[in-house]
């Protein structure tokens, strides 16, 4: 995961925690590009140093799922913001187009058929798929 973050990160710590997991059918191509647009996404986040991310693939066995969890501890998002993180064109960076994460949820949900999740409260910041 780390050389998939952003050059121009500077300090950032990446915890990652990779458990054994079933053999899951996806396209690696398109769910390495989720995940980088999420980690892109975190280490946009940052607002102090060190940065901390944390990656983790978790298998809940009993009920038939491996999470992909994307975590940081930048400044999280405002309740409302949360509600339209995933519309397409919504965006709170001055440069974004606003389809990162909306793409990121088609890939996972649509072509993965899996479901995603996210925390609803500020500074709880992870991604679940």
């Amino acid at each position: 995961m780390r050389r998939r973050l952003p050059k121009a990160a500077g300090e950032v710590e990446v915890e990652e925690s990779y458990e054994e997991v079933p053999p899951v059918a996806l396209s690696p191509e398109l769910m390495e590009w989720a995940i980088e647009n999420l980690l892109s996404n975190a280490v946009s986040a940052l607002d102090r140093h060190p940065g901390r991310i944390r990656v983790a693939i978790e298998h809940r066995p009993k009920a038939g799922v491996v999470d992909v969890v994307v975590q940081d501890n930048g400044r999280g998002m405002a309740p409302a913001d949360q509600t339209h993180a995933f519309e397409p064109g919504f965006t709170t960076k001055r440069r974004g187009w606003g389809l990162g994460l909306a793409l990121a949820r088609r890939v996972v949900e649509e072509y993965h058929a899996a479901s995603s999740t996210s925390a609803r409260a500020p500074r709880a910041k992870a991604r679940r798929w």
